[in-house]
């Protein structure tokens, strides 16, 4: 089977080879190093990037639709009412402007810009997303110096700890208390952890600021442990 990639330990026929899990552009991918054990994968300075396929025929897609909704946005075909009543030409409804009377100004129609309300969403948006990153830096975070994968794994209570699938912040409580969810290649099921940071660094596993991520990567060691 080969030499372990970190010890050289040679493999043989054993039945279980470990691989690291690498997360880029929000998926989990597999490396093609082999390992002997979950402490040589963990020990691994792993920096390269996997072998993946990227789906080309997302990305046309994705520009089709994105030309499709330029298309709705920028297209503005005019309307002309018309006044089904049999009021004089007088009273009658033009594109141009509505004549309220002889001696009023000249109401011109209102056109609401489609452009103008997708920029005032945008604006919300970022002003939320502001407000969202101003209070995670009023909690002081301070990410661990090593690896992001063994940093969750050997967690260092004196910085912030970041979930292993997603990297979202993982903060206790103001009492110091964290609730999180973690599992292992060994036994991938989710379990709860509701403890202080301490007792929380006794534990070398992954850890999930949720279940549904710690659900997730529990079914992305089921299917490895298949494909083996």
């Amino acid at each position: 089977m080969g030499q372990c990639s970190w010890c050289g330990r040679y493999i043989g026929d054993k039945s279980q080879i470990w691989h690291i899990n690498v997360e880029e552009d929000g998926q989990l991918y597999q490396s093609q190093e082999v390992f002997c054990s979950k402490k040589c994968t963990h020990e691994y300075p792993y920096s390269g990037t996997p072998n993946k396929n990227p789906n080309l025929g997302c990305y046309i897609i994705l520009i089709i639709i994105a030309l499709f909704l330029l298309f709705i946005f920028t297209y503005n075909p005019s309307v002309e009412d018309t006044n089904s009543s049999n009021n004089s030409t007088n009273n009658k409804i033009r594109n141009e402007s509505i004549i309220v009377d002889n001696n009023q100004p000249v109401v011109e129609n209102i056109v609401i810009d489609s452009n103008q309300q997708q920029n005032d969403a945008q604006t919300l948006s970022n002003s939320n997303e502001a407000e969202i990153e101003n209070n995670l830096s009023s909690r002081n975070l301070t990410r661990d110096p090593r690896d992001k994968g063994y940093a969750n794994i050997y967690f260092d209570p004196q910085f912030t700890l970041y979930d292993f699938l997603m990297d979202t912040p993982i903060l206790p409580n103001d009492q110091g208390i964290y609730e999180l969810y973690y599992t292992s290649n060994e036994n991938p099921t989710p379990r709860k952890f509701i403890g202080t940071g301490n007792q929380l660094a006794s534990i070398k596993e992954f850890k999930f600021v949720n279940y549904e991520n710690c659900e997730q990567m529990c079914e992305n060691i089921k299917n490895s442990q298949t494909l083996k």
